[in-house]
């Protein structure tokens, strides 16, 4: 059985690409940063603490984690909390190249594997009007950094990497580690 540790719609969707069954059960943990953690590891250290925890109730199934972050530097923007941060958010990375870092465990037993996927992505210069419109309509809510690759109205201009990583769950690399955990 296989056991997406996710309520992301986007990831169910990316995950339904394998033609096999699946169930949900979203990690419940704290996705606090440590102190000034850097950004790789700050993602696979949550993909793995939320495969970890669905596992500890699930021993015989395969376990898939994921979280993605985004970051300009050493900066992390995770989902804003409201307007005023999404503003500030998109505002920080119009006109420049951001990472986005997707931590993926895949677990199975005690076995686990864990990789962080980067995607390179280029905003184009876009002024507060513009951003403001996409903020309002409401897709920036629940996504790190504040948008969302596949929506009408963000100012992305280039994607260098798997476009999949970017949405929430690098496929291509996916399968690889579920050919590596698979007993």
């Amino acid at each position: 059985m296989l056991i997406l540790a996710s309520g992301s719609p986007r990831r169910r969707e990316i995950l339904s690409r394998l033609g096999v069954p699946f169930s949900v059960e979203p990690a419940d943990v704290d996705e606090s940063r440590i102190g000034e953690e850097a950004p790789r590891e700050y993602a696979v250290r949550l993909s793995l603490k939320k495969a970890q925890a669905v596992a500890k109730t699930h021993p015989d199934c395969t376990v898939i984690a994921a979280d993605t972050v985004v970051a300009l530097g050493s900066t992390v923007f995770g989902k804003p909390k409201d307007e005023e941060e999404a503003l500030s958010f998109l505002q920080q990375l119009s006109g420049k190249t951001h990472e986005v870092i997707t931590g993926v465990t895949v677990m199975h037993g005690q076995k686990s594997v864990s990789v962080a996927e980067v995607s390179l992505v280029t905003f184009r210069q876009a002024d507060k009007e513009e951003l403001l419109r996409y903020i309002r309509t409401q897709r920036p809510f629940d996504k790190a950094g504040a948008y969302g690759i596949q929506d009408i109205g963000t100012p992305v201009c280039r994607c260098e990497g798997d476009f999949d990583n970017v949405v929430g769950l690098p496929y291509g690399r996916l399968v690889e580690l579920l050919r590596e955990i698979q007993p």
